[in-house]
């Protein structure tokens, strides 16, 4: 038998089961040097991800009884010859009859976030990664890699990636490029905005007048940048701030709110928003079934006198927004003084599950402390709902939807009180209905210890994975806080996975994006892209 045979009867294993730390290293050793092995095994895992979306079915009674007999008559072994795991998997899946080829499988299934094909680059257009900055790290589970990748950045000082998002095509990411004066004044920036097909290779957007958003960023608070980004069924909306009037403070300029548009990805434009988002504060974005959604908070002029509110915008199209009404489920409190930019409540993530809308962030009292967990949610984005969690001592900081219905992540505990005494535990929350939201006894593997917290979720296939974090005192550890990924399919059981290092720390937008094959984390500080193994 071949070394390639091998390798590939490991990747074929590897489907459905977990490979001994020795066979995992060595397969993930081999395909990083065989291109052919390599190819081999991501078709095995994404023939595996369409097929583990297809109804089951049981099998009639006379092929059960010929599965049990020959399970009776066969010696455990744990590398299952190639044939008979791939007949195993098809009789699990109600295939015996059929085999449905991935490619046109992919192509049939529905995707609710579609944009226009030239929305993503050409092969030839996709500008590699550089070797020299891409690291990797193994995934246990799947024995395969995690790469952490850095764009070429095509002469600019540098394209940061705030928040991605995907569709049945590729991966988008938007942050902020700038280029240095060379007479030594205010740089120029615009929006950054860069395309993917596949997480590892990328083409940043050229810069373009739509994109200028002038030169501001300040220690605290928000500056010119674009944070939030989203694929509905008009094309790509982007959420940020730019400056209006001037490029820079000096130069008479004021930072605004601010929306983007784009059909196709390489060309983009401003949204003539006019005073609709008037002291917002933006938090995140998300595209629905009827088109596109903010959530944030209002900030009066000159904080933190007075006292925010909780806000919602909607949009068909991203251009023309409206603001959801003012309602007492928007109040969230006063401000935090925290010493510089003001703090407070409000809705700051966002999941959607068709039409139905559903936010998690906070209320709290007039001095913007003592904060509970709070859920804004809408069967159609016009009529809204809150629901503020009654734990004291738990928390969520992110949402999503999957099978097992709504779910919620963050912690258990005071964060204060978080440190070396294990105060605080991860902490799962599931709603059938986005109104009752009841704890989730969360467990983990055995020989598995739970994060502190964790900070965000995402949708992969029929599993969810979460970032977990190491918390002291109030905020993140030294290290930069970030445990391994953990999955899991109904939130209460879950699993790690090896792949954030303790130098990769995503900012608090939305860092993480599910593709048809990959996983993709934005937001790390050196404006790296954490990528995962296909399937």
């Amino acid at each position: 038998m071949s070394k390639h045979t091998d390798f590939l009867r490991l990747a074929a294993t590897g489907v459905d089961f977990e490979l001994e730390p020795a066979d995992r290293r060595a397969l993930a050793e081999h395909l990083q040097g065989c291109d052919a092995c390599r190819q081999t095994s991501e078709s095995l895992f994404a023939d595996a991800t369409s097929l583990r979306s297809l109804p089951r079915r049981s099998p009639s009674p006379r092929v059960a009884d010929a599965i049990a007999r020959a399970a009776r008559g066969e010696t455990r072994t744990s590398r299952p010859p190639l044939m008979l795991l791939g007949l195993g998997f098809l009789l699990a899946a109600g295939l015996a009859g059929a085999v449905i080829g991935a490619a046109a499988l992919r192509q049939a299934l529905p995707d609710r976030s579609i944009v226009s094909p030239s929305a993503l680059p050409s092969a030839a257009a996709i500008v590699p990664p550089s070797p020299s900055n891409q690291l990797s790290t193994i995934d246990p589970r799947l024995g395969l890699e995690w790469q952490k990748v850095t764009p070429e950045s095509d002469g600019l000082s540098g394209t940061s990636a705030n928040a991605v998002t995907a569709n049945g095509l590729g991966f988008v990411t938007v942050g902020r490029t700038c280029q240095p004066d060379p007479a030594g004044g205010e740089a120029q920036c615009w929006g950054g905005v860069q395309l993917s097909t596949n997480g590892l290779t990328w083409e940043i957007v050229p810069r373009q007048p739509g994109l200028e958003i002038g030169n501001y960023y300040p220690p605290s608070g928000p500056g010119a940048d674009m944070i939030g980004v989203a694929a509905g069924r008009t094309g790509l909306v982007a959420m940020g701030y730019s400056m209006d009037g001037g490029t820079t403070i000096a130069t008479g300029g004021s930072l605004r709110p601010a929306v983007w548009v784009s059909a196709d990805g390489r060309t983009w434009e401003r949204a003539p928003v006019g005073s609709v988002f008037e002291g917002a504060r933006f938090s995140d974005i998300a595209a629905t079934d009827k088109g596109f959604v903010i959530v944030g908070a209002l900030y009066g002029p000159g904080p933190p006198q007075g006292k925010p509110h909780g806000a919602i915008w909607t949009s068909e199209d991203g251009r023309a927004w409206r603001r959801v009404p003012d309602d007492p489920i928007f109040d969230i409190g006063g401000f935090l003084d925290t010493g510089e930019d003001p703090g407070s409540g409000g809705p700051r993530r966002l999941t959607v599950d068709g039409a139905a809308i559903l936010s998690v962030g906070s209320v709290c009292n007039d001095q913007g402390l003592a904060c509970q967990t709070a859920f804004w949610s809408s069967p159609d984005g016009s009529t809204w709902e809150r629901v503020v969690l009654d734990e004291p001592n738990a928390s969520a900081s992110d949402v999503a939807f999957n099978a097992a219905g709504w779910v919620a992540v963050g912690l258990a505990g005071e964060v204060g009180n978080c440190g070396p005494q294990r105060q605080c535990m991860a902490a799962a929350f599931r709603s059938p209905d986005g109104h009752t939201w009841p704890p989730l006894p969360v467990e983990v593997a055995a020989g598995a210890f739970p994060p502190d917290a964790f900070t965000d979720v995402v949708v992969v296939g029929d599993r969810i994975m979460a970032i977990g974090a190491e918390l002291e005192g109030e905020g993140l550890a030294e290290n930069g806080g970030l445990g391994p990924l953990w999955l899991s399919t109904d939130g209460r059981i879950w699993t790690p996975v090896q792949g954030v290092p303790a130098d990769y720390s995503p900012a608090r937008y939305q860092p993480m994006a599910a593709g048809p094959e990959r996983v993709v984390i934005v937001g790390d500080i050196q404006s790296r892209i954490l990528v995962s193994p296909p399937g």
